[in-house]
């Protein structure tokens, strides 16, 4: 799993987890990810879809290359701060 905000994925699966953290890690270039997808046979990334940390050109690789699952706007946990978050996938 890759994601953007270390949140995310306790929000939405309840727990936290050893997923790469784009925003936080060496691997926040549009190259690495690339790496990190041939790598992996499957995966998943949570990603915040507006203006976030994680490079644009990652997002838009995202959007164009792998498959969409579903998009959320805000969270139950935070009610007054309504941010969309993406789910994309590959090879699921």
């Amino acid at each position: 799993m890759i994601n953007d905000t270390p949140d995310a994925e306790n929000w939405y699966f309840g727990r936290y987890s050893n997923a790469y953290f784009m925003k936080f890690t060496p691997y926040g270039s549009l190259e690495n990810f690339k790496k990190i997808i041939k790598n992996q046979p499957q995966g998943l990334l949570i990603m915040e879809d507006w203006e976030s940390l994680l490079p644009e050109d990652i997002k838009q690789y995202a959007k164009k290359n792998l498959k969409f699952e579903f998009k959320i706007i805000g969270l139950k946990e935070a009610p007054n701060d309504l941010w969309p978050l993406a789910l994309y996938s590959w090879e699921i």
